[in-house]
């Protein structure tokens, strides 16, 4: 009888034990997705960038915006805001049910995580963006890219997961990244465009 009891207990704790590597390896594994995202992502406007000097050097620079974004070169020094709360993707909107009838996105329960707390001291940015708090005065600062805040990351099956960034008063900007690791590596693997008006969630 006594053994049984054991034998409970340590599965028990095998399990707990269990559990607590796989929330923390998921853990690290959304800070490499945040900061892949975020440096992916948070970038000046069409205005700045063409103000960048650094771009006008070069002899590929052009009026075509996208031109210009797909080089991904800017060094004028920026300054931008990230909400240091995650929310949690609602599956039950209508336009995530549309996305999952589409791809046929598959998750794994044990990581699709409620709203948490988004720690900034685990964040990479580049050397010549900085992070500043929010204010509305902010968007007179030259050089201030906008205020951005993150989902948590949903993972799925074949090393994929799904992300969110959305930017205040933005219209149609960011959006949710698909993402799939290869070689040890994230890539996004197809980027869809939200209006932040469809959700709840306020700044």
């Amino acid at each position: 009888m006594k053994k049984t009891y054991l034998i409970i207990l340590i599965l028990l704790v095998s399990g707990s034990f269990y559990i607590i590597w796989q929330n923390l390896k998921m853990n690290n594994e959304e800070y490499e997705i945040y900061n892949f995202v975020v440096n992916k992502f948070i970038k000046p406007n069409i205005v700045e960038a063409k103000n960048d000097k650094a771009l006008q050097n070069l002899e590929e620079f052009s009026d075509d915006f996208y031109k210009i974004d797909t080089l991904n070169l800017y060094k004028n020094n920026y300054k931008y805001s990230i909400k240091d709360s995650l929310y949690k993707i609602s599956f039950s909107h209508p336009f995530y049910q549309q996305q999952i009838g589409k791809f046929e996105w598959e998750t794994i329960p044990y990581r699709f995580a409620n709203s948490s707390i988004l720690d900034l001291k685990r964040m990479k940015i580049k050397s010549n963006y900085e992070k500043i708090i929010f204010k509305e005065s902010n968007y007179k600062i030259r050089n201030f890219v906008g205020y951005y805040k993150l989902s948590r990351v949903v993972f799925l099956k074949n090393n994929e997961a799904l992300v969110e960034i959305i930017k205040k008063y933005a219209g149609t900007d960011g959006g949710l990244y698909w993402l799939k690791k290869s070689n040890g590596k994230w890539e996004v693997k197809k980027r869809i465009l939200i209006d932040y008006r469809i959700r709840n969630e306020s700044f």
